[in-house]
C-alpha cells in the first residue's frame, strides 16, 4: 500500500507505552498503562503493584518543549511549597519530560504523581471550603512569573471573542449579538482590569480539576492554561462550572476569604469574568473541533454557546 495520508490527532496504544515509560522511569515491574481520559491532552493510568500515576500525552499543538517545561518547572515549585499538586516525576536522566513521534508530530510525555480521591460532590460543604481554601493558598503561592503565560483582557477576551464572531461567519451565521455581548463586556470590564490583583492561577479551576482524598488532602492537576492573571479570574471560572450551585459557592468563597480577601473590584469583576470564560472556552473549543474532541461546530453548537452566554449576562445561568 503506497498511499499515506497524515493525522491531526492519534491514540497511542497503551501497551506500547507501557514499555515506554517502563524504559524511561523507574518504577519497577510490571507496568501497566490504561487509557481513560481523552480532553486538551490524553491522560493514562499507570499502575505499578499498589501505586499508581498520571502519564499525560500531550497533542502536538500544546508539546513546545518550552512551553512544556515551563508548566512542570512551576508545578515542581508549587510542590515545593505544600500546595497540593500533581507534579511531574523526572524520568532516569533527570527529565521531567520526552519527546516521542506520532504520526502529527512530536509529542510530550510526562509522568505525573497521582491525585488520589474524587472532585467535591454537590452536596459536600467540607469539599468545598477545601476548594475555596486551597485556591487561595494557590494564588499566594510564591513562583517566579518570567517565564509563564500571561493573561490579560486581550487574550482572555479581545482575541477569544474575535475568533468566536469569525468562526460563525466564516460558516454563514449571524454574529451580531455575540459581537455586540463582547463589547458590553469589554465596556463593563475597562475601567475594572487594572484594579485587579495579579497572581499565579490554575487557569481550568472549574471544580473538577481538584480531587479530595478519603482523608480529606485535596489535590490540584491540570494546569494546562495556568499562568498569572487576575486572582479572580480562578473564581470566575468556579462561579460558572460547579459554583453555579449557590451552596458551592458560598462554601468556598468563604473559605477562600479565610486565606485571601477580596477586594470591591474583584468582587465586581466575578460575574463579569465568569460570563468572559464562556467566551474564552468557546474559543479553545474551536480549536479543537478540527480534530475528534468536540466534533464539527455546527449552528446548533454555536446556538449553545450563545444560550448560555445569554444566561450568564442576565443571571438566570445561578442556581439557587
Amino acid at each position: 500500500m503506497d498511499n499515506v495520508i497524515t493525522a491531526r490527532y492519534s491514540t497511542l496504544e497503551p501497551n506500547d507505552l507501557a514499555t515506554f515509560v517502563d524504559s524511561h522511569w523507574t518504577l519497577g515491574e510490571p507496568v501497566k498503562c490504561v487509557f481513560f481520559h481523552r480532553g486538551e491532552n490524553d491522560n493514562y493510568r499507570i499502575e505499578v503493584g499498589d501505586q499508581r500515576f498520571c502519564l499525560r500525552v500531550y497533542r502536538t499543538r500544546h508539546s513546545q518543549p518550552k512551553r512544556v517545561e515551563s508548566e512542570l518547572r512551576l508545578l515542581a515549585a508549587l510542590d515545593s511549597q505544600d500546595l497540593g499538586v500533581s507534579s511531574a516525576i523526572e524520568t532516569h536522566g533527570g527529565n521531567l519530560f520526552e519527546l516521542i513521534s506520532a504520526c502529527e508530530g512530536p509529542r510530550a510525555v510526562a509522568l505525573f504523581s497521582w491525585a488520589p480521591g474524587v472532585p467535591a460532590k454537590r452536596e459536600s460543604t467540607e469539599g468545598w471550603d477545601l476548594f475555596g481554601r486551597g485556591l487561595g493558598q494557590l494564588h499566594l503561592a510564591s513562583i517566579s512569573h518570567s517565564s509563564h503565560r500571561s493573561w490579560d483582557q486581550f487574550s482572555l477576551l479581545t482575541h477569544p471573542s474575535q475568533h468566536w464572531v469569525v468562526r460563525m461567519e466564516q460558516s454563514g451565521l449571524d454574529s451580531s449579538e455575540v459581537q455586540v455581548i463582547c463589547d458590553q463586556l469589554e465596556e463593563t470590564m475597562a475601567p475594572i482590569w487594572d484594579q485587579l490583583p495579579q497572581s499565579f492561577v490554575h487557569g481550568d479551576a472549574a471544580g473538577g480539576n481538584a480531587h479530595i482524598s478519603e482523608s480529606g488532602s485535596l489535590t490540584w492537576f491540570d494546569f494546562l492554561w495556568s499562568g498569572v492573571g487576575p486572582s479572580v479570574w480562578d473564581l470566575a471560572t468556579f462561579r460558572r462550572g460547579a459554583g453555579q450551585f449557590d451552596e458551592n459557592w458560598q462554601s468556598a468563597l468563604q473559605a477562600y476569604e479565610r486565606v485571601r480577601v477580596l477586594s470591591t473590584a474583584e468582587r465586581k469583576a466575578i460575574p463579569v469574568l465568569a460570563a468572559i470564560r464562556c467566551v474564552f472556552t468557546t474559543s479553545l473549543i474551536l480549536d479543537e473541533c478540527d480534530i475528534d474532541l468536540h466534533g464539527e461546530a455546527t449552528p446548533a453548537w454555536f446556538e449553545r454557546r450563545l444560550h448560555e452566554l445569554r444566561r450568564l449576562m442576565d443571571g438566570s445561568h445561578w442556581s439557587p
